[in-house]
């Protein structure tokens, strides 16, 4: 055997007093050839191990995508004349009140009169009622000046029941302006206006000029739309 040849070469060497030569290129050309292949085997293991993944992925994406497509199953709309009247016809009805709720405009119900704030101060005052009452007479409504104060109850007390039907059938066909007497009462006696409490209300013609006729909250006793409405109906509605 090779082993034993080596063995005994390595003795006759002992024996006579040197050392055996050493195989070195035989070494490592053995070492290398085994290196090489150990890498070899790495390389294919490696490869088997990829393809192996890449087949079980594959598998369970063409697999897995059939069998849920085959899970769901198609929806089947019910035409018109498959859906029993009833149910149809509560269909309809809650269409129709959506869309009416929908299109509905923020807006509030047109009031039968038009009140506006005049809060303007760069423009006088007089020009402002001529105006004003310009427009009143397109609209066919009879032009008011209405004086209030923030700090005053019976002021906010009428602002409050303008939503009333008594006080909007009072206010009907009238043009009202709205100032303020702690920013307007300067101005005021310059055009034919002298205030001596608030509320108070004052007939314009169609040129913006007072007319004479006011009425004030002395006119009703307590604050409510019931008192409220009468003396002002009838001041707003002579005839």
């Amino acid at each position: 055997m090779q082993w034993e040849s080596k063995y005994n070469e390595e003795s006759l060497f002992r024996r006579a007093g040197r050392a055996a030569p050493v195989p070195a290129a035989a070494h490592r050309d053995e070492f290398i050839s085994w290196a090489g292949a150990g890498q070899q085997y790495s390389r294919v293991v490696f490869m088997k191990k990829y393809f192996k993944s890449v087949m079980v992925i594959l598998y369970f994406m063409v697999f897995g995508c059939s069998a849920f497509s085959h899970s769901v199953e198609p929806v089947n709309t019910p035409t018109q004349s498959e859906i029993p009247s009833d149910t149809l016809a509560m269909t309809k009805q809650w269409t129709v009140t959506q869309t009416i709720t929908e299109s509905a405009s923020p807006t509030p119900t047109r009031l039968p009169y038009t009140m506006m704030d005049i809060d303007d101060t760069k423009e006088d005052l007089a020009s402002i009622f001529y105006r004003e009452a310009r427009n009143a007479e397109a609209l066919s409504q009879a032009p008011y000046i209405q004086i209030y104060a923030d700090w005053c109850p019976s002021c906010r007390a009428l602002e409050r029941s303008m939503k009333d039907e008594r006080m909007m059938a009072a206010y009907r066909g009238t043009y009202i302006m709205l100032i303020d007497i702690d920013v307007w009462r300067d101005s005021l006696p310059a055009i034919g206006v002298y205030v001596t409490g608030v509320p108070a209300i004052y007939e314009l013609t169609y040129e913006g000029k007072p007319t004479g006729r006011f009425i004030t909250g002395a006119a009703w006793e307590e604050n409510t739309p019931e008192n409220m409405a009468p003396p002002l109906d009838e001041f707003f509605h002579p005839d």
